[in-house]
């Protein structure tokens, strides 16, 4: 389809946005079979999922943010398929697909819609704690799939934890245990990464409270075996939110 800018909405967003509806209900209304699907070998599921990464990579990054009211459906299916249908939807996706949705959810954690911007703190809660289940957990049929996946995009896993640490440096103070969540599932897959960031922040003296991220995996991990144990990733939003409400609304208790 030849469109312009004054008709790619309408000839081109808005039916894919209706498709990205329609698969978010059908796929959220807790009466699709998937388990029967694999059983008797149906591709039904993995087709429908090739179709909304295709349908998804078809749209540029700018224009899902200048049209983000228009295409928060995009954001609503993605929050379903990382929660419920992760291992369909790793099966699918290549290295260059999964970049193309890690770049949209950054940008969307970084939304002045707050709807988008928790849809997208949910998406990367939902990736990052499948990413470690299947590669911390070995023996899984997906774990040197999962594996590629995180390697060849380490760069914007990467920046994606920036982006989320400046969040919580600079952003708005709401939404923090979820942010919390987010980060941790992320970070869980290599802490070394998160200090890096923090150590790379804190030299140029810009963010000069940002070391004190450091204090947020006190407790983590010692009551709770799996990392990504839902009681430790509270424990982590815990210290975050506790890191944002004490350096940020009280920095006075952190210059000593």
């Amino acid at each position: 389809i030849t469109t312009t800018p004054t008709t790619v909405y309408e000839q081109k967003y808005k039916p894919i946005s209706i498709c990205f509806r329609i698969i978010s209900r059908l796929l959220n209304g807790k009466y699709v079979p998937v388990s029967t699907f694999e059983n008797y070998g149906d591709q039904s599921l993995n087709q429908v999922m090739a179709s909304l990464i295709n349908l998804a990579n078809a749209i540029p990054v700018e224009d899902l943010m200048a049209y983000s009211n228009q295409l928060k459906s995009f954001f609503d299916l993605m929050s379903i398929v990382t929660k419920y249908y992760c291992k369909f939807f790793v099966q699918i996706v290549d290295v260059t697909k999964m970049r193309d949705i890690l770049v949209a959810i950054t940008e969307g954690s970084q939304s002045p819609q707050q709807d988008i911007c928790l849809l997208s703190y949910e998406v990367i809660e939902n990736l990052g704690s499948y990413f470690y289940s299947a590669i911390s957990r070995t023996g899984r049929p997906e774990e040197q799939a999962v594996k590629i996946l995180v390697q060849e995009n380490e760069v914007y896993i990467t920046r994606l934890i920036r982006t989320l640490v400046i969040i919580l440096i600079k952003g708005e103070i709401c939404n923090i245990l979820t942010i919390g969540r987010a980060l941790y599932s992320l970070v869980a897959l290599d802490q070394n990464i998160f200090f890096e960031i923090i150590a790379e922040m804190a030299k140029d003296h810009k963010e000069k409270y940002v070391i004190h991220l450091e204090g947020v995996f006190n407790g983590v991990g010692e009551n709770y075996g799996d990392a990504i144990n839902p009681s430790n990733k509270q424990l982590f939003a815990k210290n975050v939110e506790k890191f944002v409400h004490t350096v940020r609304v009280n920095p006075n208790s952190v210059m000593s």
